[in-house]
């Protein structure tokens, strides 16, 4: 099986599982993190250190499009202070869920935060200017 299929299924079954998203056990959703990151250790590419914390990042991308923006803030919130290295990338899709639940302030701050991470990247002041 493509790693990429064992990923999806990982991001639907988290989805189902997570305990703000109704999930009966949450000892269960952690026996399933911990599960694909082991997986997501063993398929990571010498070169790349912080694919395993990558996975926050996807179930922050999953909560997102499920319409948990909540959720989605504290996993992306997650991978940046476990380090994933895409941090203006993170901000910036902080920014939007801030903004999809009305926290136009905390919008802001977010958008703020991904220009300081990367002044050069014009997603960062589009997302300022929403």
């Amino acid at each position: 099986v493509p790693f990429e299929e064992v990923r999806k299924s990982f991001l639907s079954l988290a989805a189902k599982l997570h305990p703000d998203k109704g999930g009966e056990d949450p000892h269960r959703f952690d026996q399933v993190r911990k599960a694909f990151e082991q997986l997501a250790a063993e398929h990571r590419p010498r070169d790349e250190p912080n694919y395993q914390r990558a996975s926050l990042k996807d179930c922050g991308k999953a909560a997102y499009s499920k319409g948990d923006y909540e959720l989605a803030c504290e996993y992306f919130e997650q991978a940046i202070n476990e380090g994933v290295p895409e941090r203006s990338a993170l901000w910036s899709n902080i920014s939007a869920a801030r903004m999809a639940l009305r926290q136009p302030r905390k919008a802001l701050e977010a958008a703020d935060e991904c220009i300081e991470a990367e002044p050069g990247w014009l997603k960062g002041y589009y997302r300022r200017g929403e």
